[in-house]
């Protein structure tokens, strides 16, 4: 389970960063509703990170301090571009999650199960508005 929540936290501060990122460097006709829209990206993705850490810690995993130096540099060549790397990460943040889950069903680790079950309903949601705005842009 170590090297699969290694894998996953590290996924999330990639998107987590990325959104950022793209939130700070959005420019253009559509900049209101990309700003706004990642820094829901962000904020949900803040929202999983304590509960994420301390059901690793309480499994016994130690977080290594370099999942935080993996934020990807994001391309701002223009607005549809910075969407679309965003989408990108928050789906391999949710494969990885999905991976994650399975060891921990295979485990009988409920707690982590059930608190993955809540990030991937989160996921699903900012799936949903990345791909839509993307078809939009």
């Amino acid at each position: 389970m170590k090297d699969q929540f290694i894998t996953a936290f590290t996924s999330y501060h990639k998107a987590n960063g990325a959104a950022h990122l793209a939130h700070w460097n959005v420019t253009g006709m559509f900049f209101f509703q990309l700003h706004g829209l990642f820094e829901r990206v962000y904020t949900t993705l803040d929202s999983h990170e304590d509960s994420f850490a301390e059901q690793a810690r309480g499994a016994g995993i130690e977080i290594p301090a370099s999942v935080f130096n993996q934020v990807p540099e994001v391309n701002w060549e223009t607005s549809k571009d910075l969407v679309s790397e965003v989408l990108d990460l928050i789906q391999d943040y949710k494969d990885d999650l999905e991976d994650l889950h399975g060891v921990c069903n295979r485990e009988k680790n409920l707690g982590f199960v059930n608190l993955i079950e809540g990030f991937m309903t989160d996921i699903n949601t900012l799936e949903f508005l990345l791909k839509a705005t993307l078809d939009e842009l």
